[in-house]
């Protein structure tokens, strides 16, 4: 998607704030686009870990 490191871990910060889960930096910075990126976290949000 393009982010710089700052920018990737701002983002773990707040989903993890707004979601509550944890989502791995190496998941943000493997997605490709917003929708790869939902996909990636949604089983998260859900109880799930990967």
């Amino acid at each position: 998607m393009g982010l710089d490191s700052l920018m990737v871990v701002e983002l773990s910060v707040a989903v993890d704030r707004m979601l509550g889960c944890t989502v791995p930096v190496l998941e943000l910075v493997a997605a490709n686009c917003l929708d790869d990126l939902a996909r990636r976290i949604l089983p998260l949000v859900n109880g799930g870990t990967r």
